[in-house]
């Protein structure tokens, strides 16, 4: 990135209404189900892990992700935000925390057994530069959990089609510096350009907006149950808020 954008996306995700939002999100009502539904089972894809094992979480925010990390791996945390740094703390006292531009990682060749890389790729001009690096500190036949925005999601639609700005994913990612989307086909052609191989994809799902949730949370307490259970569905896969991938370094 240019030093002109690190500082707007830095700031962009520094600023503490923006932290407070996301929390809230993660941990209430519907939407905090679905969200911790979904840290929870991405977590749980990289399983089993092993004592020591080094696994880094690329673009890690406030770190809701790294709570849910077993205590016995060595846990990194990289992000642009020293204040998203100090916040993960709360979730995940020990660990590695470093600030990186993650087009230029600068970690060695072949040092990480595993990575999360979440939220992350929509926002960063030269996509193919980042996947090679996280390909590169990788180990062979190391694994990670890497999404992008899904350009044909339910929810990003009105914004890829129509420009329309409303609703979280758009007033809190697309409105952020640099946010950009990805059809299914494009997304893994990224990842397998930069070396990788994809095993499985996956859906982020959508869910109720806020707000509504808020107001109505029984009702929509009920549609987030339904779409925990069809989670694995066509529909879900294809039309959610981000195409999530399981890949591995040959």
């Amino acid at each position: 990135m240019t030093s002109d954008t690190v500082e707007k996306v830095r700031r962009h995700y520094s600023l503490r209404r923006n932290v407070i939002y996301r929390i809230k999100l993660a941990t209430e009502g519907a939407t905090g189900r679905l969200i911790t539904h979904n840290f929870k089972r991405i977590v749980s894809l990289l399983s089993p892990y092993n004592k020591g094992e080094k696994v880094v979480d690329i673009g890690c925010g406030w770190g809701y992700l790294l709570s849910f990390l077993p205590s016995y791996v060595d846990v990194y945390a990289f992000d642009l935000s020293r204040e998203m740094l100090e916040i993960s703390r709360a979730f995940r006292g020990k660990a590695n925390r470093v600030i990186v531009d993650a087009q230029c990682i600068g970690a060695r060749d072949n040092y990480f057994d595993k990575f999360f890389c979440l939220g992350l790729v929509g926002h960063i001009p030269r996509v193919n530069d980042a996947l090679r690096e996280i390909y590169r500190i990788l180990k062979p036949n190391g694994c990670g959990v890497i999404n992008f925005t899904n350009k044909l999601g339910l929810m990003n639609v009105p914004y890829t089609i129509l420009r329309l700005k409303v609703g979280y994913y758009f007033k809190y990612n697309t409105l952020a510096p640099l946010d950009e989307s990805f059809t299914y086909w494009e997304a893994k052609e990224a990842l397998e350009d930069a070396g990788f191989s994809v095993e499985r994809s996956y859906g982020w799902g959508f869910s109720v907006p806020y707000s509504i949730g808020k107001r109505f949370p029984n009702f929509s307490g009920r549609i987030t149950e339904c779409i925990i259970r069809v989670k694995d569905s066509w529909i879900i896969k294809h039309m959610s808020n981000a195409h999530v991938f399981l890949v591995r370094k040959p």
